[in-house]
């Protein structure tokens, strides 16, 4: 783990990989721009090495991973509940259990919360060094972070 006392200073663009879609209990709000959602499920297709973040334009974390970023102070979600299921290649190919996840509504603004959306038609993740420092203790590796020009 690299403890953002030693990461170049500024924000990172956050790259998840992605084995999920979502799910047909989910409900969009297509009334706001970019659009959101009002209720999310979450459908699993793979997890791999049992990351603890998944993210498209929504993101999830296990519990536990949550409680690290309440506990180290990280700003700019706000908690809600998912539904999560499995497909059937996940439970044909893996099958094992899951831990419980949850929804981490980003709500924060670019470059003030440690973790936001760009602004702009491609919603991209913005998360500073903080977050980034939570992510790879909690166990993620499958994402790739660019560090933003200032």
């Amino acid at each position: 783990m690299t403890d953002s006392s030693r990461r170049p200073g500024g924000f990172f663009l956050l790259r998840p990989e992605n084995p999920a879609e979502i799910g047909p209990e989910t409900v969009i709000n297509r009334a706001t721009t970019p659009w959101s959602y009002d209720k999310l499920q979450v459908e699993l297709d793979v997890f791999w090495e049992r990351d603890p973040l998944i993210a498209r334009d929504w993101v999830i974390a296990t519990v536990d991973l949550e409680r690290s970023f309440q506990s180290a102070g990280i700003t700019g979600y706000r908690l809600r509940p998912v539904a999560i299921t499995l497909s059937e290649n996940y439970v044909e190919l893996d099958g094992g259990p899951i831990p419980d996840f949850v929804w981490l509504d980003v709500t924060g603004k670019p470059r003030l919360d440690d973790i936001a959306w760009t602004t702009g038609g491609h919603l991209d993740l913005i998360v500073s060094p903080k977050f980034l420092d939570v992510l790879e203790a909690g166990g993620a590796s499958h994402f790739d972070a660019f560090l933003l020009p200032d």
